[in-house]
């Protein structure tokens, strides 16, 4: 069956196994999730299930109030979609792909929490990882610079050296290592191992550590590759 949820992470932290060796853990809050639309292939094209995840403000009605909007208000049009659910506003919205048989094992209005895992099972962390900006050769790509001659060299220790080609191909070849924007791009961290699930406090503490900076959204997942790994034996 395939199952996901969405969480905001907190951070780092440790906890200590049952022999006494320190695991590190990150710590992420999970849900509560509420299922706002489940797609199917006759309307969508595709079986899904759109998860929303952290309440947000409405559109207001107050004409007086609409002049001056807000960034954590929806816009008008998301708010009526909730508005005709019957349903709290929610701010962050997912996706998550299914079959047409796990998706029929979930209603509109279906909340999911951190128990929708356990302990010792393997998922997906899919994140933004932290945006560096316009950054050097040296930074985004690990390249090791020019020697530190003592003198006949001036400013280029870092540089990325030439790039020109012979009069053949007489171009730059595409994907060329070049200093450019570095970072907050999407990453998936496969096969992560839950190391505890709080339903109460909505917590789920992963091992290791998973991609975005403190306060980032995650789509937590099943691992896939690792239940096709178990199914094949």
């Amino acid at each position: 069956m395939a199952y996901g949820i969405i969480g905001r992470k907190l951070g780092m932290s440790q906890v200590f196994g049952p022999s006494g060796a320190r695991i590190p853990v990150t710590v992420i809050a999970c849900g509560p999730c509420t299922v706002v639309k489940i797609k199917n292939k006759e309307s969508d094209g595709y079986d899904a299930l759109v998860l929303g995840f952290e309440e947000a403000l409405p559109y207001p009605e107050d004409p007086a109030l609409q002049k001056k909007p807000s960034k954590k208000r929806l816009d008008k049009a998301r708010t009526g979609v909730f508005k005709k659910l019957n349903m709290t506003p929610k701010k962050v919205l997912r996706e998550i792909r299914m079959s047409a048989d796990d998706c029929a094992r979930y209603e509109v209005g279906t909340v999911l929490k951190a128990d929708l895992f356990q302990a010792g099972e393997r998922v997906d962390a899919t994140g933004i990882t932290i945006g560096r900006g316009f950054s050097g050769i040296m930074k985004k790509w690990h390249m090791k610079g020019s020697r530190q001659f003592t003198r006949g060299t001036h400013e280029v220790r870092r540089h990325g050296g030439a790039i020109g080609q012979h009069s053949w191909p007489a171009r730059v070849f595409p994907n060329k290592h070049m200093a450019g924007a570095f970072g907050r791009s999407q990453r998936t961290t496969q096969n992560i191992q839950v190391v505890t699930a709080s339903p109460r406090r909505n917590l789920l503490l992963l091992r290791g550590g998973v991609p975005g900076p403190t306060g980032g959204l995650l789509l937590i997942r099943h691992a896939r590759k690792h239940e096709l790994a178990k199914a094949a034996g």
